[in-house]
């Protein structure tokens, strides 16, 4: 029962974590934006990459990455 109409992403994001301070959120977008994703670096979120440019391999290193405690914000492979 969660009102997500009229959301943005870093709203929900801010949501998500006011819920559950645990979660590990990684943002998923059709395009990159560097502001976009310092504002949800900013806001919490443990990952954030561009999925039309990525090979299956790297998202899941990336998921990886996310789960092992560690951050992964790319717009290409470049930190894995």
């Amino acid at each position: 029962n969660w009102p997500s109409h009229g959301h943005n992403g870093v709203a929900v994001l801010t949501d998500f974590l006011d819920f559950n301070k645990e979660l590990k959120v990684i943002v998923v977008t059709g395009f990159f934006e560097p502001t976009l994703a310092a504002r949800m670096k900013e806001s919490g979120a443990k990952g954030y990459f561009y999925r039309s440019n990525l090979q299956f391999e790297v998202i899941v290193a990336c998921i990886k990455q996310v789960y092992l405690g560690n951050e992964c914000f790319i717009s290409n492979a470049d930190c894995l």
